[in-house]
């Protein structure tokens, strides 16, 4: 669920620097997410002992103690998508299952119809 969220965050954050940049009439760049990677580490630790001498009547003559701990660290590659690859997916036109989804998404229609398409003219 983190990997998703944080895919998510990256993809709208790229999104909007690229929404400013074309408003500004600056180059857009694109980044790609080609490998997701992580390691695990699990350690546990065990520790049993015991005093020779007490020293107060109330302290405890065995002492066992122990802990577990489990990191991840995740690993995302991204490379940056240019050439052709680039030129096809920024101009490629949308279908209509696209423009489907980002209205179930939650996207306005009206909005998606002003920014998706053209208006023909008759001569």
């Amino acid at each position: 669920m983190n990997f998703n969220a944080a895919l998510q965050q990256t993809a709208d954050e790229q999104l909007l620097l690229n929404l400013v940049r074309l408003r500004y009439r600056d180059t857009p760049a694109f980044l790609e997410v080609t490998s997701i990677s992580t390691q695990s580490q699990f350690q546990t630790s065990f520790e049993a002992g015991t005093e020779l001498e007490r020293a107060a009547v109330n302290s405890d003559l065995f002492k066992i103690t122990g802990g577990f701990s489990y990191i991840t660290q995740p690993t995302l590659t991204y490379t940056s998508l240019q050439g052709e690859n680039f030129i096809q997916r920024l101009l490629s036109p949308l279908t209509v299952d696209k423009l489907m989804l980002l209205c179930r998404s939650g996207w306005n229609i009206r909005r998606l119809f002003r920014l998706c398409l053209q208006r023909s003219q008759r001569y």
